[in-house]
């Protein structure tokens, strides 16, 4: 069986819970890694199908990594290719060419193994937090798998995003107030490089 469906729950976490959660998710599961990310993402669509595209670099490695599916699905497709970092800011040129909807975002993330394949990240953007609970699965085992992520976000006490209206609600309040507007500009390549200096 081939586990190509990245199945991914969401679910926001209050400001005042992060502390909290973030030192009960170390005493309780193996700390996978701490990582400072940068990405650029572009949201778009080809034949009517969502693509969501991105060129990162976390803690130092970069690597391009394309979604294909509805931005708020919990079973999107996903493929990565690591890429050099001299490549990044030609890259972002490249795919600026799709016209697609643009944006640069920075996260810190901790992911925590918690057996069975299942991967917790809590991630901080700025003053946002949310968390995404993640696990490879086959076209067979999503439902199966499901139930099982969504026992694990009931049990922190965590509302998961379900609706497309909810998670448009958390996409538009990163845009406001974490993320910002790419287009590929001469002024915004050389603010990306100036950011991409530091990772």
């Amino acid at each position: 069986m081939s586990k190509n469906i990245e199945l991914e729950l969401r679910a926001e976490v209050k400001k005042d819970q992060y502390s909290k959660l973030l030192s009960k998710l170390k005493r309780e599961y193996k700390l996978i890694s701490h990582t400072k990310r940068l990405s650029v993402m572009y949201f778009g669509k080809i034949d009517k199908v969502s693509l969501d595209v991105r060129i990162r670099i976390t803690n130092g490695e970069s690597e391009i990594a394309i979604k294909k599916g509805a931005l708020h699905a919990h079973d999107r497709i996903e493929m990565s290719q690591p890429i050099d970092k001299p490549q990044f800011m030609g890259m972002t040129q490249l795919y600026s060419l799709f016209d697609f909807k643009s944006e640069v975002a920075e996260r810190e993330t901790h992911n925590f193994d918690m057996s069975r394949n299942i991967v917790f990240s809590l991630v901080k953007a700025g003053d946002i937090v949310y968390s995404e609970i993640e696990k490879m699965s086959s076209k067979q085992e999503v439902e199966k798998n499901k139930k099982e992520l969504q026992d694990i976000l009931d049990n922190f006490r965590l509302k998961t995003i379900v609706t497309e209206k909810e998670f448009n609600n958390l996409c538009n309040r990163l845009s406001k107030h974490s993320d910002w507007p790419f287009t590929g500009s001469k002024r915004d390549m050389t603010k990306l490089k100036r950011l991409l200096a530091k990772y």
